[in-house]
């Protein structure tokens, strides 16, 4: 093989290591491109994120940067994806937030902050703000999620005033048609 085309061994694999490698190798050249992106952002980099924990209470927390390119083209991109150690409080969050904005360097270019509505993340990105922008407050630079305003709306318009009873009746609707399911399995 290697005599009739001598390059063909840049493409095979030789161990178990070689795809994480590349993988890794690529990930980090996709990073620096990013990184020069954010740096040529020609608007506020604009930052929307989220929490969310796995069934074996593994927390993460997601970190989108919103931004216009230096050619004026409107782009999202997910910049980060941090493990959030210790409770959800809000300045747990704002230090997996800071650690992206660290590393991406864009701590100087960061605009508005967009976040659901629960309360820890008005503490959020009133800490994130104490750390890169002093002078500023979380009440001017703080959005809402506007999905998650509609969201909870709609719930309460179709379910009342305690949406998540409804939810748990379908789960435990759920749960007793598998247990019929299972019994049914069993007698035959």
């Amino acid at each position: 093989m290697k005599l009739l085309n001598p390059s063909i061994f840049e493409y095979i694999y030789t161990s178990g290591k070689s795809i994480r490698s590349f993988i890794i190798k690529e990930f980090h050249q996709r990073r620096l491109g990013v990184i020069d992106e954010l740096q040529s952002a020609r608007s506020k980099i604009h930052l929307s994120f989220d929490l969310w924990s796995s069934p074996n209470a593994l927390s993460l927390c997601g970190v989108v940067a919103h931004y216009l390119t230096a050619d004026l083209q409107s782009r999202a991109i997910l910049i980060g994806l941090k493990r959030v150690k210790g409770a959800h409080t809000g300045e747990n969050i704002a230090e997996a937030i800071l650690q992206v904005t660290n590393e991406f360097g864009i701590a100087d270019k960061v605009g508005y902050f967009q976040a659901d509505n629960a309360g820890n993340n008005d503490t959020c990105v009133q800490a994130i703000l104490d750390e890169i922008a002093p002078f500023s407050s979380a009440a001017h630079r703080r959005l809402r999620c506007y999905g998650h305003v509609i969201n909870l709306a709609a719930k309460a318009f179709l379910f009342g005033h305690n949406p998540d009873a409804f939810e748990l009746e379908i789960e435990n609707l759920e749960k007793l048609k598998l247990e019929i399911r299972h019994e049914r399995e069993l007698l035959a």
